[in-house]
């Protein structure tokens, strides 16, 4: 059997005054692995890795939150992405898992 190919897919994090308390959601592909979070020509970006030709089906959550500063409060089952500590703030990068919801880094 041919294993699919692969490709990093490389998406846009909204500037902080687009984000509604941080938070924001991504259009991937089922089973798409979060590689990291960074910052590429100036803006912060967030890399997955995708099965080749998949569009994306499926919307993620996401939310940044500044060093020192308070989660909402309705926040919970967070896996961490990254630290972005390239400016003079730092900014801290978590995805938001629903509970019951199967982790898309463990999907085959």
């Amino acid at each position: 059997m041919t294993q699919p190919q692969l490709a990093v897919w490389e998406f846009g994090v909204p500037k902080p005054p687009d984000r509604d308390k941080g938070v924001f959601t991504v259009g991937a592909p089922t089973g798409a692995k979060v590689l990291g979070f960074g910052v590429h020509e100036g803006r912060q970006r967030l890399w997955m890795l995708v099965q080749g030709g998949q569009r994306a089906t499926r919307l993620r959550r996401f939310i940044v939150v500044g060093n020192g500063h308070l989660f909402p409060k309705d926040t919970t089952n967070l896996i961490y992405i990254g630290t972005d500590t390239t400016g003079i703030d730092v900014w801290h990068l978590f995805e938001m898992k629903s509970r019951g919801t199967p982790d898309p880094d463990d999907e085959e």
